[in-house]
């Protein structure tokens, strides 16, 4: 499979209260897909998404837009504060995860 996850999907949507249920039922907030194939720039061929990066709004799944839900992004960013896990820093622009975009 790809390595998304349901928390991934929760994110991509901007369902904060899945994302907060998957968490407490121990959905893993460090999780990463596989890895993008396909990117807009191609600088970031291979790299990984976390949950934050798709609630960020940084990948766009098949023809669906990379859209930013600022709020889910804020409580994964808590969340994984909260947990002791390292922050990703920030990145501008989306990627396309799936070959629907190219």
């Amino acid at each position: 499979g790809d390595g998304r996850t349901a928390l991934h999907g929760a994110a991509h949507k901007g369902r904060n209260a899945v994302v907060q249920l998957l968490v407490d039922h121990g959905a893993r907030l460090d999780a990463r897909d596989n890895g993008s194939r396909d990117t807009v720039s191609g600088a970031l061929l291979g790299h990984n998404w976390l949950p934050v990066d798709y609630a960020e709004g940084l990948v766009r799944v098949g023809v669906q837009s990379a859209i930013a839900h600022p709020e889910t992004a804020a409580l994964l960013r808590k969340l994984m504060t909260d947990a002791g896990l390292p922050i990703p820093p920030p990145i501008t622009g989306s990627v396309c995860v799936t070959p629907v975009c190219r």
